[in-house]
């Protein structure tokens, strides 16, 4: 009977909700209430996380553990209304809560330890046809992946009139090694991009921020926000309010954000458990973030001179990897940038896979659950960010708290980053792989807000390619490197204005123009391209130089004066995917 109810009930809501789009939270609370499972794709019930506190974890070792009795379970994507409620109702679990959009649902089992709660998982996933995936919730403590220890916090404004991408120097000095100012030029060809951020709490009211716009995912997620200065730096990096004279310029100029706080309640809880991540993300994609940020981490908990994680279990990449395979399934896209993390808990960098969350996922070990998902395509959604310093001249080297291995996918500025405090008017430094992840998640942001038909895995391709990259980031020097078994590797520097451009040529028939405007005795900020009737300028660098992609065809590049007085032009055929270098020539 109940069967029959469920197939009817099935049949009239779905083609009920098609016309009345209200209708599916509607039906859910009243089916859920009579079967204890939702009927929609759309259905979230997350009420239970807020029970979840430290009294429920148990402890492998100082850093690491598990939640007892609590399980995941992920579904198969075509389970009727039917075999949820009988297969919650034959096993000996208690059905918490779910997210519907990632076809994850969260149990209570009375397990008396791990090997009971693995046991129990793996005989549910091997015996229910209707389980895609089950196990254990892993839980650890967590951090924001940054090093507090730069003194200076203060008020003070970023000089825009004094940049010099050739040598980056003072505050904006993580704007200038990635030329956002060149990327900025192309802002006619960017669209409005959601960016989400799952960090500490973030100060709605601070004067770089509150004319952006940030939300909540859920009623839930807005009562946890508590402002803090990580959360508020990381989202000044990736979108501070530009030409507003006061402050910074964040990476992205149109973009909204999806805001989650993902830390626990300060002095009440220090374990972090995943299931929290994980509804906050599920949340934020559902909201249509693109580009999801996450600057937290373990490898924290890694005690001095050691280099690896004690009871390291699969679990986490399981899960993630797993819940990029649904998500992916049921049409939504993405990109995660995390950050590679800052070493062990004496700053010795170690295996960035340790971090924890996405950063241990490789195409070896990712969990598939959905036909058509390949361990291919999970990886291709995820960008492991390692932090740059400045070492002056123009060059950069890893900074020295900076994770490294082979899963790190491209670096960024990080030491000594400027950007909001959770202050309403000031601003500090901080120094950490928290400050070089949003660097990329706004070189992200933009790459697709040019294209919005651009998959994830183009975005990283595209984002992390060292033919997009004017720089390149070395290793420390081997006498500061704690343990020389592990993987020291040269990665790329992040670009906003090739990645960019690359975009821009993906797109559009568009070739590049370079060339210098060297030949002319006063300074020139930018010059100035007339083609088919239209006007646009574009920067000139530091060394008097330029660089930028523009549509295929005729056209005529002049340089001017402060005054306004035409100092020299010249004609030009633009190529499409090739790079023509020209001379302004000064006029006579």
């Amino acid at each position: 009977m109940i069967k029959i109810i469920s197939v009817i009930l099935t049949t009239v809501m779905t083609f009920a909700s098609a016309y009345f789009s209200f209708l599916p939270e509607s039906i859910d609370s009243a089916v859920s209430a009579v079967f204890g499972v939702p009927l929609f794709q759309n259905s979230v019930s997350e009420g239970f996380l807020g029970d979840i506190d430290d009294s429920d974890v148990v402890a492998l070792n100082e850093g690491q553990g598990y939640c007892k009795n609590l399980i995941v379970v992920f579904l198969d994507e075509k389970v009727s209304l039917f075999d949820k409620y009988r297969l919650f109702r034959d096993e000996p679990m208690v059905l918490l809560g779910w997210s519907c959009p990632a076809d994850l649902y969260v149990a209570y089992y009375n397990g008396k330890d791990l090997n009971a709660l693995v046991s129990y998982c793996d005989k549910l996933t091997a015996s229910r046809e209707e389980v895609s995936y089950a196990s254990p919730v892993t839980a650890s403590k967590k951090s924001p992946d940054y090093t507090p220890d730069d003194p200076f916090c203060g008020t003070g404004e970023i000089s825009h009139t004094n940049w010099n991408e050739p040598i980056p120097t003072e505050r904006n000095w993580w704007l200038e090694a990635i030329d956002a100012r060149q990327a900025w030029d192309y802002d006619r060809y960017m669209n409005d991009i959601n960016v989400g951020v799952i960090d500490c709490g973030v100060n709605l009211n601070h004067e770089d921020l509150k004319d952006k716009t940030i939300k909540f995912p859920s009623s839930r997620q807005e009562k946890r926000n508590i402002p803090d200065d990580h959360g508020c730096h990381v989202t000044g990096i990736i979108g501070a309010q530009a030409d507003n004279g006061k402050g910074i310029a964040g990476v992205v100029r149109k973009c909204e954000f999806t805001y989650v706080d993902w830390q626990p309640e300060k002095d009440k809880q220090k374990w972090n458990t995943d299931i929290h991540i994980f509804f906050g993300f599920i949340d934020a994609v559902k909201a249509g973030a693109k580009v999801i940020n996450l600057s937290l981490g373990a490898t924290g908990n890694i005690e001095e001179n050691e280099s690896e994680m004690k009871y390291y279990v699969p679990f986490e990449e399981n899960l993630y990897s797993a819940l990029i395979s649904v998500l992916l399934g049921h049409g939504y896209d993405f990109v995660i940038c995390q950050s590679a993390g800052n070493g062990n808990d004496a700053s010795q960098p170690v295996d960035a896979k340790y971090n924890g969350t996405f950063t241990g996922i490789t195409k070896k070990n990712a969990l598939s659950l959905r036909i058509g998902v390949s361990r291919q395509d999970i990886v291709d959604r995820i960008i492991v960010v390692s932090s740059a310093a400045n070492r002056g001249g123009g060059e950069y080297i890893q900074s020295s708290f900076s994770n490294i291995g082979k899963q790190i996918s491209v670096s960024a500025p990080g030491s000594s980053v400027y950007s909001c405090s959770d202050i309403d008017d000031e601003y500090c430094y901080m120094s950490g792989t928290s400050m070089a992840s949003p660097v990329v998640a706004g070189v992200a942001a933009l790459v697709w807000s040019v294209n919005p038909d651009f998959t994830g895995a183009q975005v990283k391709a595209i984002v992390c390619s060292p033919e997009n990259s004017n720089a390149t980031v070395p290793p420390i020097e081997e006498e500061y490197r704690d343990f020389p078994d592990l993987d020291y590797i040269e990665y790329p520097m992040v670009n906003a204005n090739l990645s960019v451009q690359a975009a821009l040529m993906k797109t559009y028939d568009m070739g590049k123009v370079e060339g210098d405007v060297s030949l002319f005795a006063e300074h020139i900020e930018s010059v100035t391209l007339i083609q088919n009737g239209e006007t646009s300028t574009y920067t000139v660098i530091g060394n008097n130089t330029f660089n930028f992609a523009a549509p295929a065809g005729e056209a005529e590049i002049a340089a001017y004066g402060d005054d306004g007085t035409l100092l020299g032009s010249t004609t030009v055929t633009i190529v499409k995917d090739a790079c023509v270098n020209v001379e302004i020539k000064p006029e006579s």
